[in-house]
């Protein structure tokens, strides 16, 4: 979450071979009202989402915060973009806090 001290808007590009993986892991701390929301991927046809895991701290301390961990797979040449937006989910809570954007090229 330090990242996000000075940027509170991540904008990444990578390349990524067709059958390859990504693991993108992002600080979270429920305890707070704060969760990301599920990712969004404008192109499914080139990149899929295999899992979301929520790691829990490994501290012990109270209001510790965790890790998001989602994992995707590269399906055929091309281009999609991967967003993901941290905030409160109820109807007046503070919504893309955090945002992460993703391009990635497929090859």
């Amino acid at each position: 979450m330090d990242e996000f001290a000075a940027q509170q808007s991540q904008v990444i590009n990578i390349d990524l071979a067709v059958q390859g993986t990504l693991t993108v892991k992002l600080g979270s701390n429920p305890t707070t009202g704060y969760n990301w929301e599920d990712a969004s991927i404008t192109n499914t046809n080139v990149i899929e989402q295999l899992s979301r895991n929520y790691e829990a701290p490994t501290t012990g301390l109270m209001g510790a915060g965790g890790t998001e961990v989602w994992v995707f797979k590269a399906l055929k040449t091309g281009t999609s973009t991967i967003s993901f937006s941290y905030g409160q989910s109820w109807d007046g809570g503070i919504k893309d806090a955090y945002t992460v954007t993703i391009t990635i090229n497929v090859k």
